[in-house]
């Protein structure tokens, strides 16, 4: 597909954005077919709703995804990098990913 970024030798994924939504989550998804041994962390300032709780526990089920709520997203991301020291980390603004970045939808 064309809107797939193309990343490579990272071990985890770090994207951020205000609230997760289904976009979200399905772009994380198509990142992960791609790179199965891959971990995904996903940061934002707003829980998950009930609309998209069920979705992500779905696909963490399949996946190596991780949810954190956090009001600042540099602070989140350096604990994140020191977290995970020996690993290459790629962090990506979830608005500039995906089916997200194709839409702009907030749900």
């Amino acid at each position: 597909m064309f809107f797939k970024i193309k990343i490579t030798e990272e071990d985890i994924f770090v994207g951020y954005i205000n609230e997760v939504g289904k976009l979200d989550l399905d772009g994380a998804e198509e990142y992960l077919k791609d790179h199965k041994e891959n971990k995904v962390i996903l940061i934002a300032r707003k829980d998950l709703n009930d609309k998209v709780r069920p979705l992500f526990e779905s696909l963490r089920k399949k996946y190596d995804v991780e949810f954190r709520v956090a009001n600042s997203f540099k602070k989140e991301i350096k604990k994140i990098k020191e977290e995970f020291k020996d690993k290459k980390i790629k962090t990506q603004d979830l608005m500039e990913f995906g089916k997200r970045n194709l839409s702009k939808d907030v749900c």
